[in-house]
């Protein structure tokens, strides 16, 4: 039984769509089928059953199922122990999150733990680290929760709050606090939809009729803080970015704003696959993350 078999029959089954299947895999629609083929008759049953909406697993496919994450879960660890006992510890540690600063606080201190293993960092939105975390092209990511229908397992990180920042010295310098209208009234600097932290803002706004005066959107809380620094605008950024940087002095010309509507905290987590084992490094970066946030809530 060929693993990668396995692996492309796992995928089908949690999209159940030939089409969306072969494009997590980066391989041909044909070639799944033939993978799926192959795979039934080795077995020796069907996995799959047309039905008018696309296709439904068999009582066969549902057992293998299981039994396939058990094979690949086994496999993986078995590789894993063997690299270590080679003495090839991970080089890479790859991360997708919704912003660079959640990981600021441990890697003076990963970094001092383990010297040789680089860190890629890409900033996504939370949709698309779920999805690059199930394509296998990232091995954590920090995104907003639920997880949703995405087969992901997460820790809990800390609850994330919304404000306004303005400039220290800018056309806004008086306010202290700001309502959701007067916001309204005023020329923004937001994310760009597809991030969550502008979902909940839009909602919001939706909800007490009001219509965005959305003069800019980015794709980084950073770009959205160089844009109020020459522009006197207003920018939407999560509070914990803020006070990350406020922390390493990067704030000074800034001022947040407290949000007075409630727009509820939204609960932030870490995410991975659960059917992968975390190697030492691995289990290393986690569990310095969840020690932060855990000491940070306390």
């Amino acid at each position: 039984m060929k693993i990668n078999h396995l692996e492309s029959f796992l995928i089908l089954s949690e999209e159940m769509n030939y089409r969306k299947a072969a494009e997590r895999l980066y391989i041909s629609q044909p070639s799944l089928s033939n993978q799926i083929r192959a795979l039934e008759i080795e077995v020796g049953c069907q996995l799959f059953e047309r039905e008018k909406r696309g296709i439904k697993l068999t009582s066969g496919g549902k057992l293998l199922v299981s039994k396939a994450k058990e094979i690949l879960l086994k496999v993986r660890e078995t590789e894993m122990h063997l690299a270590i006992i080679g003495g090839n510890e991970r080089s890479t540690i790859k991360l997708g999150v919704s912003g660079y600063h959640f990981i600021y606080p441990i890697l003076k201190e990963f970094k001092n733990n383990h010297p040789q293993v680089k860190i890629s960092l890409e900033e996504y939105s939370s949709l698309e680290t779920k999805e690059k975390l199930l394509r296998g092209e990232i091995d954590l990511g920090i995104v907003y929760l639920p997880i949703g229908e995405f087969d992901l397992s997460y820790k809990f990180l800390f609850d994330e709050e919304i404000i306004a920042v303005i400039k220290e010295s800018g056309e806004f310098s008086k306010l202290t606090t700001i309502s959701l209208e007067e916001l309204s009234n005023i020329p923004l600097v937001v994310l760009n939809s597809q991030y969550f932290v502008r979902n909940i803002l839009d909602t919001a706004l939706q909800k007490k009729l009001l219509i965005s005066n959305f003069m800019y959107e980015v794709s980084s809380y950073q770009s959205c803080l160089d844009i109020v620094k020459i522009t006197d605008s207003v920018g939407i950024v999560s509070k914990s970015f803020f006070e990350e940087l406020d922390s390493i002095g990067m704030t000074k010309e800034f001022k947040q704003i407290k949000i007075e509507d409630d727009l509820s905290k939204q609960k932030l987590g870490l995410a991975y696959r659960g059917d992968i084992p975390f190697d030492p490094v691995l289990q290393d970066f986690v569990e310095m993350l969840s020690h932060h946030y855990s000491e940070s809530l306390t």
